[in-house]
This record gives structure tokens, sequence and C-alpha cells, in this order.
């Protein structure tokens, strides 16, 4: 069972504690393995579909960034986007307590 929380930062799926920004962050960066709730030390997975939710969402930054920096057409506004973009994420997380593939 996925939980989620009514303000968007993903909740832990065995207890409830809402996670920080910080360790949701950093959640969406780690592959393979999971990581462990601060509150209760079980541990939590990203699922399938915010995998892939976030990561279609960060896709088009890393194609798009660069091309409008080489060409330096509004690259401070793109680059503002792109860090705006990176702080959401976290929103978008889901955790479950069941590890199942990405693919």
């Amino acid at each position: 069972m996925v939980r989620r929380s009514m303000m968007g930062l993903p909740t832990c799926d065995s207890c409830g504690h809402q996670w920080s920004w910080k360790n949701a962050f950093k959640m969406n960066f780690r592959f393979g393995g999971g990581t462990r709730c601060n509150n209760c030390g079980e541990k939590q997975y990203m699922t399938t579909k915010s995998f892939w939710k976030t990561w279609m969402i960060l896709l088009p930054i890393f194609l798009i960034v660069p091309t409008f920096i080489a060409i330096e057409i509004a690259a401070f506004v793109v680059i503002l986007l792109a860090i705006g973009i990176l702080c959401a994420t976290p929103y978008f997380l889901e955790l479950s307590s069941e590890e199942k593939p990405m693919w």
C-alpha cells in the first residue's frame, strides 16, 4: 500500500511518518536498494510509477538545458526553470515497503 500526505511529500508505507524534503530529494537519485525510514527503520523503496514520473520530468532538463546554454538563448531563465523543477521532484515521490523492478 502506498501512502501520500496531503502536502505532497512522501510518507513511510509502514508507519506513516512524513519524510523531509532533503531525504525525499536524495531518494530520487538513488538507484538499487531503498532507504530506511528515520522513524521506524523500515526500508522504503521508490514505486515504479514514481520512478517513471520523476524521470520523465527530469529527462527534458538533461536534454534541453545543455542546448540552450550552448546557443546562449535565455540560459539564465532555462537554468532557473531547471532548478525549480529539480526542487519539486520530492513532491512526486511515492514510497512502498516492497521492492519492485523499475522496468
